[in-house]
């Protein structure tokens, strides 16, 4: 049980502890928090781990499903699929890591001339942009998916596609990351703010994807009634 619940102190004790950085020595937050620094780097390794522990995730939990009336495990697969790409850019598909040129395509058409996607100017006219596209993602992983758990309606469409779904615990970081990163957006430069909140999401998928192997019923709505 103590095990179970480890996400409600991990998400507690680990969101306190960057608004006490914050408040107290912003200036070294904001040091590890910079383009290509230690929060960067850490939460693409996070998403590349979650995407692969996710990959373990369809191979033990598939007996749970039955194919024949829902989808099957495509749903973590999806999952998969997002970490692979958050990791990818994250790190701007290691382009400073191997020193890749960036596309004559992408230096006209990329808000800050690098090789990835959420910099190009058609994101950026999407919807208010990829901060607030980013902030509808965390808001729908932190409050709507836990809150379908709590409804038989909500337990059945997130069994019929077998997705992975984070606890109320993980939703409290995930919606935690969003108001840190609102509150704090003026207040910390060099956009650190946004750094932080996307290593506070890095932690949550991960710790999501760690639930879906080794706590299935955590993650997964097994028995939908």
């Amino acid at each position: 049980m103590i095990i179970k619940r480890l996400d409600y102190f991990i998400s507690i004790s680990i969101i306190s502890l960057f608004i006490i950085w914050a408040e107290f020595s912003p200036s070294s937050l904001v040091d590890y928090s910079l383009e290509d620094g230690f929060f960067e780097n850490l939460s693409a390794i996070f998403f590349g781990v979650a995407s692969f522990v996710f990959a373990f995730a369809i191979k033990t939990n598939k007996q749970y499903f039955d194919i024949k009336i829902g989808l099957g495990m495509w749903a973590t697969l999806a999952w998969v699929t997002l970490m692979f790409i958050f990791m990818g850019e994250e790190i701007s598909w290691g382009q400073r890591i191997f020193s890749i040129a960036t596309p004559e395509a992408l230096m006209e058409t990329n808000l800050q001339q690098e090789f990835n996607l959420h910099n190009l100017a058609i994101v950026d006219n999407t919807m208010g942009g990829k901060y607030r596209l980013f902030s509808l993602m965390l808001l729908c992983f932190g409050l709507v998916f836990p809150i379908m758990k709590f409804f038989a309606t909500g337990k059945r469409i997130l069994h019929f596609f077998a997705f992975p779904a984070p606890s109320l615990g993980l939703g409290i970081l995930t919606v935690a990351a969003y108001v840190f990163g609102k509150y704090y957006f003026d207040l910390l430069p060099m956009d650190a703010a946004s750094e932080i909140r996307e290593f506070l999401f890095s932690v949550a998928v991960l710790i999501l994807s760690i639930q879906s192997v080794f706590y299935p019923d955590k993650a997964y709505v097994i028995e939908p009634n």
